[in-house]
């Protein structure tokens, strides 16, 4: 069985990413709401074999998430899985989340196919050797 803890902000996209993370894999699946929640559960509760997290959320975005697993030297691999609503200021944001050694892969909403495929990627410790492949930046067109 898997554990999963599961950064999302709205309650409706949390509920439909359960169903069909639990569709997917025999899991247990932990939910937050947003970074600063996330963290309170990780330090409290470091067995989880994935994080799949949210980037725009109030109380913490997938940025501070990353940095604050890094601070507290939490290294469980992580995927960002966001809508692709957003500024070019954010670039940056998005793009200093792969300096982090726990960091797996950028995700649009709604592609649940390749969520799946990452998180396979994950459990079969196959993510570092996919990461190699990633793009300098995220493709935000």
């Amino acid at each position: 069985m898997k554990r999963i803890l599961l950064v999302e902000d709205s309650e409706d996209l949390k509920l439909v990413l359960v169903d069909e993370i639990e569709r997917w894999f025999p899991s247990e699946i932990v939910t937050a709401s947003s970074a600063n929640e996330a963290l309170k559960v990780l330090k409290t509760d470091r067995r989880f074999d994935l994080v799949i997290t949210d980037f725009c959320m109030p109380n913490g975005t997938g940025k501070d998430l990353f940095e604050m697993m890094n601070a507290n030297q939490i290294e469980i691999p992580t995927l960002l899985f966001s809508s692709g609503v957003f500024g070019s200021y954010m670039q940056e944001d998005f793009d200093s989340c792969k300096q982090y050694g726990n960091f797996v892969d950028f995700i649009e909403k709604p592609d649940f196919k390749k969520l799946k495929a990452k998180a396979e990627s994950v459990f079969a410790d196959n993510w570092r050797e996919d990461k190699k492949n990633l793009p300098k930046h995220f493709d935000r067109s």
